[in-house]
């Protein structure tokens, strides 16, 4: 309970107004001026700013030790005054780590011989003073990584275990939060107990882990080594967010300190294992296998093990660490609670990984629970992927055929005269961009900028800029644009041709590259034929390049992306 004293009374009025301090005193306190204290001697409790501060809060905000000090000797109990925020002078000069102010309000506030209420005295109550978010002078020196300050306050009040405020933090997970192993060892060694809590369920120790720092982990782990099992309020454990981050090193400093803690599952039931292999963290797998081998053996709620997640998460690294690790082979064609495999799995999302599709040990006739092979599951989807009609393609190759359990499903003539029209608009599509480029180009080749030599003699009908960079740079990028558009035109007109979907989508592939490349390459003709021509404008020519430049931008962006999107990334369609 904050302990207030009593105040002079107040006229009505006075209490309807803003409060106001007068000009001078809160200069004074703030530039640390003494002698204008006596002018206010009488006054110093009805001098308050709007936000209820008094002068001795300006003071100790500024760090005007000295004026802190004549303040106090002249009233101490104003050291325990409260602004509206409920802050006391001793929060706000942690807050700006002034040392010197805080080590003068806790001693002086030891020196009083007042009785408090709760039995502690008084300068322990100050310190153990919160604000209305339950701050202690503490909270506020961690937040704001004060040192010096908060060795004060924890030295000056060892038994307090500082809990959490109203946002859940502890001074310890603040610390651990903004990665100050100063103030983490400082809070252990100096507090008998100190409060570990933190928002969302979380302790100081899963913050230390999130933030990647194995010195603070093990300062931790070793002062409150019942840590490494508490969850947050999604029921992981340090542990998962060490798997989760790929934080390998501090996953085995961890593991090596209490192994159990690797069997742990969170609300989904995923072990930390689980959650590396959704994340495609394979140095932490390697970590978790090695010290905990049968880890491995855990299920999810849905019975699926760390090659199901993989696949479903399509993490191809993950897949190829189970292929190639002998203790992890028998996940090869475990199912999961629909009966699905890893490659039903990779059927159903469209997932191209050839490596375990190759891999003899695979089923490929395994049946899940609704009697279909991987091969049924890919051929019968109704949503149409071009990534799936190329897994449909590898499966085949690997041996895999259609179950003969539904004979019902839909079939691949079907399925595949819906893609193989799909594929035929795209390209139709294409063609006409195609058609375009090779177009324009060609008329380019034939109206050379700057003209031809109409002058009788050896160059009559030649180009007038034959002998310029720009222009030979011109006739090069028009050619390859001229001769790239045409080979794609030709592609899509012999691809017409073909009925089988794979081979159709193959060299529509083909051709859409080559448009691509031929699309770059008309750019660059033109801003070279621009600067050929306006070589003598120096300042148009570059403003010109430097636009055309811009198509580049895109370019290069739009073809990253889908590089990402569609062929690093697989999606899911």
């Amino acid at each position: 309970m904050n302990w207030q004293p009593l105040k002079p009374k107040q006229t009505l009025d006075n209490m309807k107004q803003t409060p106001r301090m007068d000009p001078n005193l809160f200069k004074a306190a703030m530039e640390g001026k003494v002698d204008v204290l006596k002018q206010y001697k009488d006054e110093l409790y009805l001098q308050l700013t709007p936000n209820k501060n008094t002068v001795l809060h300006v003071a100790a905000q500024f760090g005007r030790a000295q004026f802190v000090l004549e303040v106090i000797k002249m009233d101490p109990l104003m050291s325990r005054e409260v602004n509206l925020s409920d802050e006391t002078p001793l929060h706000l000069a942690s807050k700006q780590g002034h040392s010197g102010v805080v080590e003068l309000l806790i001693n002086s506030a030891k020196e009083q011989n007042v009785e408090i209420e709760s039995g502690l005295g008084p300068g322990v109550e100050l310190i153990r003073m919160t604000n209305k978010e339950r701050d202690t002078a503490l909270h506020e020196a961690v937040r704001s990584n004060h040192v010096r300050v908060a060795k004060l306050l924890v030295e000056a009040d060892r038994d307090y275990s500082y809990f959490a405020n109203k946002s859940g933090e502890s001074p310890l997970y603040l610390a651990a939060e903004s990665g100050s192993l100063d103030l983490v060892v400082l809070i252990l060694e100096n507090c008998l107990s100190p409060s570990h809590e933190g928002p969302n369920g979380r302790t100081a120790l899963h913050a230390s882990v999130i933030s990647n720092n194995i010195d603070m982990t093990m300062k931790i782990m070793d002062a409150k080594p019942a840590l490494i099992k508490e969850t947050d309020q999604d029921g992981w454990t340090p542990l998962h967010h060490a798997a989760h981050f790929d934080h390998s090193w501090i996953a085995a400093e961890l593991v090596a300190c209490d192994a159990s803690v690797a069997y742990l599952a969170n609300n989904d039931h995923k072990t930390a294992l689980h959650i590396a292999a959704s994340r495609g963290n394979r140095d932490t797998i390697k970590v978790l296998i090695t010290q905990c081998p049968d880890c491995y053996e855990q299920v999810d709620s849905r019975g699926r093990n760390i090659l199901h997640i993989a696949v479903e998460s399509n993490k191809d690294g993950v897949v190829r660490l189970v292929l190639e690790t002998p203790l992890l082979s028998s996940l090869i064609n475990k199912t999961d609670n629909d009966g699905n495999t890893p490659l039903h799995l990779l059927a159903s999302f469209g997932c191209q990984m050839i490596h375990l599709i190759a891999d003899s040990r695979v089923d490929k006739m395994a049946y899940n629970k609704e009697n279909m092979t991987a091969l049924d599951i890919i051929s019968c989807t109704e949503r149409f992927s071009a990534l799936k009609s190329l897994v449909k393609r590898e499966l085949r190759l690997a041996g895999a055929t259609r179950g003969q359990r539904n004979v019902l499903r839909i079939d691949d003539g079907e399925k595949g005269d819906t893609a193989h029209e799909h594929i035929k608009k795209v390209g139709e599509t294409h063609l006409i961009v195609a058609a375009l480029i090779a177009t324009v180009t060609f008329a380019a080749g034939f109206t050379m900028p700057g003209g031809y030599n109409n002058n009788d003699g050896a160059e009559l009908g030649m180009a007038v800029l034959t002998k310029r960079a720009a222009f030979k740079a011109f006739v090069i990028s028009d050619t390859v644009a001229l001769v790239l558009s045409t080979a794609a035109v030709f592609i899509y007109f012999i691809a017409a041709l073909y009925a089988n979907q794979t081979k159709l989508f193959n060299r529509i592939i083909w051709a859409f590259c080559l448009t691509i490349f031929a699309m770059g390459a008309m750019v660059v003709a033109f801003m070279t034929g621009i600067y050929a021509v306006l070589r003598d404008s120096c300042s148009l020519a570059v403003l010109s390049g430097a636009i055309g430049c811009c198509f580049f931008i895109a370019y290069f962006e739009v073809l990253r992306k889908m590089y990402l999107d569609k062929i690093a990334k697989r999606s899911r369609l």
